[in-house]
C-alpha cells in the first residue's frame, strides 16, 4: 500500500502543484535480501537533510526520495548513507523536477 501511495504521488506531482525546485530522486540499491533491509534503508535515508519523503522497494531494488522545497539531492550523502548500512548504491538520477 505504501508503494502504491508513493507511485500515485510520483504520477500526480504535476497535479499537486509541487514547487518547481522540488526534486524526485531515484537510486538503485543492491544487497537487500528482504523487506526489512528496505525498511532499514528507508528509515536512514529519511534522516538526511532535505529529504521530505522516502520509499525503498525491495522488489524493485530502488529507492525514491522526494526532496524538501528548495533542497537539492546530495548524491554523495545518499551513497554514503546507503553504504554505511552495508548496502551498495548504484545509479542515482533525478527522475522529476517540477
Amino acid at each position: 500500500m505504501k508503494r502504491l501511495t508513493l507511485s500515485l504521488l510520483l504520477l500526480c506531482i504535476p497535479l499537486l502543484g509541487i514547487a518547481e525546485s522540488q526534486e524526485v530522486v531515484e537510486v538503485e540499491i543492491s544487497g537487500m535480501f528482504c523487506e526489512s533491509c528496505a525498511h532499514t534503508i528507508e528509515e536512514n535515508l529519511s534522516k538526511l537533510h532535505g529529504v521530505a519523503e522516502v520509499d525503498v522497494s525491495f522488489k524493485e531494488k530502488k529507492g525514491h526520495l522526494i526532496m524538501d522545497h528548495d533542497q537539492r539531492a546530495n548524491f554523495e550523502d545518499i551513497r554514503k548513507n546507503i553504504r554505511d548500512k552495508g548496502y551498495t548504491p548504484g545509479e542515482i538520477k533525478v527522475t522529476a523536477q517540477e
